[in-house]
Formats: structure tokens, C-alpha cells, sequence
């Protein structure tokens, strides 16, 4: 597992480093909603999830502005909001019976991969310890599952970053190590600017951004040795 990423200077120059760690963190991602306590749910393929294509659902007590109503789909009888942008990110919103409201977002699924999951979702009793949603069985052998699944507080996330660039006035490379709780892991990944490649990384994950050449690829990452990561020139806390 890569820890601390690491690109071969004769690729992409001397690079940097910066470092984030949350610990207990409380967190209602996409910013949709005050913060509340809010299940989070994880759709994914069971093998290599994060690479593949994937959803994320939140139930939330409070609305907010937050709603895609461009496109209204029925599905089951209620009124859901589906838009899907150029790259492949996709959002979902619906209200329901007992006026809560539900908003997901997913990565690299159709509109018809969106419906036929929600259509799967049945809501929990607000007394369950993750008042998400439980998913019917699906005899699709590639149709997602319910991977993972959290309330929103108590989550820990460390993400380790190496910036660099091939070439003066080429653009700059972020290449990140993802770790941590395995919800936090894929909202992590989705609750930002897409990377343009994700890739498994034991249970977290490498997400590069860049340049359109888009010239660094996950082969080209390594694990820094410690002496390699402490001599890295630092650029601050990530994010930051």
C-alpha cells in the first residue's frame, strides 16, 4: 500500500509534498445541508469498487438548496431529480414519505444505472443505528452493492500528497494517497474536483489530477522511503 506517493524526478522534476489528517472528523459532504446527523452509504462493485463505477447516498433531515430539478424522473411513484454532467458525475435528489430527503451522488453511472438503483432503495425506520437505506437483492451479477456504510461523525481521513509537474509551464500533477475509514475513503475521492484516474490502493486509493496529457499514471507511482518523503519539500497542510 502506497503511503507516501512518489514520482521518479526524471518524469515530473522534484516535486512536493503536504499532508492531511482528520481525526473524528464530522462531516456532511457536498455542503448540501447544515450539519446534521446524516447516514452515509456507499454502492460499489465489491471488487475494486473505487476504480469502477459507483454511488453515494446521504439521507438528510434538513433540505437545502442543494436539488437538481431539470430532469424529473418517477421512479416507485415519487418524483426523483437526475442530471448527469460531461464527466461522468451524476446527482440525485427525492423526497421522502416521512419528509426526508435523500441526494446522491455517483461516478461514471448512466441515468438508467442511476434508476435502477434507486428504484432498489427502500428507506430505513429513523430508529436504526444508520437510518440509511437497505438495498433489495439483485440477480445482476455487476449491479452494486452495499459496501459500506457510516453515520457522519467519527470518521478519520488522511490524504498524502505529491505535487510535481513534467516540464516548466506544463501544469501541475496532484498525485494522492487516500486512507482511512472506507466511507470517508470513496466520499473522499467523489466530494472534490475528479481526478482523472482513481485507482485501488489496499483499502484506500491513489487519485491523480493534472494537465490534459495527463502524463503521470498510477504505475509511475511509488512509495517514498523515509528519508526520500523527509527530504521533500513541504508546501503546507493539503487543501490548504
Amino acid at each position: 500500500m502506497i503511503t507516501h506517493p512518489y514520482i521518479d524526478p526524471k518524469v515530473c522534476g522534484p516535486g512536493a509534498k503536504a499532508v492531511y489528517v482528520s481525526q473524528g472528523k464530522t462531516w456532511v459532504p457536498f455542503a448540501v445541508a447544515p450539519t446534521q446527523s446524516t447516514p452515509l452509504q456507499v454502492f460499489a462493485s465489491p471488487t475494486n469498487g473505487l476504480a469502477k463505477p459507483f454511488a453515494v447516498v446521504l439521507r438528510l433531515s434538513e433540505t437545502s438548496n442543494r436539488r437538481v430539478n431539470d430532469h424529473p424522473v418517477t421512479i416507485n411513484g415519487t418524483e426523483v431529480s437526475i442530471d448527469i454532467v460531461g464527466n461522468g458525475n451524476g446527482s440525485a435528489a427525492w423526497t421522502l414519505p416521512d419528509g426526508t430527503w435523500a441526494y446522491l451522488r455517483s461516478r461514471d453511472l448512466d441515468e438508467a444505472a442511476i434508476v435502477a438503483l434507486i428504484t432498489r432503495l427502500t428507506p430505513r425506520d429513523m430508529t436504526a443505528a444508520i437510518p440509511g437505506f437497505d438495498l433489495a437483492p439483485s440477480s445482476a451479477p455487476d449491479d452494486l452493492v452495499l459496501l459500506h456504510e457510516h453515520l457522519n461523525s467519527g470518521l478519520s481521513e488522511t490524504v498524502t500528497r505529491f505535487q510535481c509537474t513534467t516540464a516548466p509551464n506544463a501544469g501541475i500533477y496532484h498525485v494522492d494517497a487516500v486512507m482511512g475509514d472506507p466511507v470517508a475513503v470513496y466520499f473522499g475521492v467523489i466530494d472534490r474536483p475528479r481526478p482523472y484516474v482513481i485507482a485501488v490502493n489496499g483499502s484506500g486509493a491513489i487519485a491523480i489530477d493534472g494537465p490534459a496529457e495527463r502524463a503521470i499514471t498510477p504505475a509511475m507511482v511509488t512509495n517514498a522511503d523515509p528519508a526520500t518523503w523527509d527530504a521533500i519539500r513541504a508546501i503546507g497542510p493539503y487543501g490548504a
